[in-house]
């Protein structure tokens, strides 16, 4: 998958799980937790892309 494509999709999913309804705060807290954990990804196939900017665009 091109970083393009990669980024697309990240986006997408970034999005969809930053507007899930949260109730209850530990709720919220799982929400904050999958974020980060997606910014961990993001960054590393960004570190394994050779079509990924060097530090642009980064999570």
């Amino acid at each position: 998958m091109s970083w393009a494509d990669f980024q697309h999709h990240w986006r997408e999913t970034q999005v969809g799980i930053l507007n899930l309804p949260t109730d209850e705060p530990d709720e919220a807290e799982l929400v904050d937790q999958v974020v980060e954990d997606m910014a961990e990804l993001f960054n590393k196939r960004a570190d394994r892309s050779p079509d990924a900017p060097s530090h642009e665009g980064r999570a």
